[in-house]
């Protein structure tokens, strides 16, 4: 997120009215993850505590805590400052540095939750994941780097800087979201290279579905991510402050949704699998009750026979 620029009046209410369509579309898919992470499928019972993932849940409510909090001051401040003085230059106070943070950590949040992914997959492998960790504690140091140079006023430096320092510090921006954007380009391959290797090992036909499933999840979710991601960083380097605080307004709500549609979906998969088990089990059942009624009838027949 940029800083806490209010934009021009042409322009604050199509960046106002973009980032409340994203965050509407956060809260509807937040309440439909939180079901498919409390709750059973079949009786929509509350699933007992070693059942639950507990990681991703925590994950999900810090994110969700810092979207509401941040777009909460972040709107109540572009009020206060439009009423009060319009006309005023803009100051950079506490709550820029604030908002520009909590972008950062609900990247750092989703990132870690897809290195946690990676490793599971790769068997709890540390190897795998050394490079997503060295990126990942790269751009918690950025983070701390730009709320430094919010508070020096790093646009005084912007006769020798390459990218825009209007609406942030994008010295430091850029190489984070360079950093969010290599890692998860890696993590998302990775995972997908070991999925295809286990289709290729996998000689049961449901565990192909499956692994057909939950790859064409991680291409959909990362591709979700990327683009908006990528836009965010290319847009730093244009003088395009519009665009700039559109994308850093809309990022965050993106990568809340993202986490929670791969929530949703694999909630529905496992839904959907438990369905067929039950309907399957269920023939069985029903196929074994006929074959013992046409016996037993068999065997009444013969015995009037004789």
């Amino acid at each position: 997120m940029p800083d806490n620029h209010v934009p021009p009046h042409n322009q604050i209410v199509a960046v106002t009215f973009t980032s409340a369509l994203f965050i509407g579309i956060y809260f509807s898919t937040f309440i439909q993850s939180l079901g498919g992470l409390l709750f059973t499928h079949s009786a929509w019972e509350l699933r007992q505590a070693r059942l639950i993932q507990w990681p991703i849940l925590v994950a999900s409510l810090s994110v969700f805590a810092l979207l509401v909090i941040g777009h909460g001051i972040q709107l109540k401040y572009w009020m206060d400052e439009v009423l009060t003085a319009p006309a005023a230059l803009h100051v950079i106070s506490w709550i820029d540095v604030a908002l520009c943070t909590n972008s950062n950590l609900i990247a750092l949040i989703t990132d870690a939750v897809l290195i946690f992914r990676l490793w599971k997959v790769y068997n709890n492998s540390y190897r795998i994941v050394v490079l997503p960790l060295v990126l990942w504690v790269g751009g918690l140091v950025l983070s701390a780097l730009q709320i430094y140079l919010q508070e020096v006023r790093v646009t005084r430096f912007r006769v020798w800087l390459p990218v825009n320092v209007d609406m942030g510090p994008g010295i430091i921006l850029t190489p984070f979201w360079a950093s969010t954007i290599i890692l998860n380009i890696y993590a998302t391959s990775m995972i997908i290279y070991r999925l295809l290797r286990f289709k290729q090992e996998s000689v049961f036909g449901g565990a192909t579905r499956t692994i057909d499933f939950a790859t064409s999840l991680i291409i959909e979710s990362g591709s979700l991510y990327l683009i908006p991601a990528i836009s965010h960083f290319v847009v730093w380097w244009t003088p395009n402050n519009f665009a700039i605080n559109v994308l850093g307004n809309i990022n965050a709500p993106i990568l809340g949704i993202v986490f929670n549609l791969i929530i949703i979906k694999i909630a529905k998969h496992r839904a959907q699998e438990e369905g067929t088990s039950m309907r399957v089990t269920e023939i069985q059942f029903q196929h074994e009750n006929t074959v013992k009624t046409e016996d037993n009838g068999d065997t009444q027949s013969s015995e009037q026979n004789v």
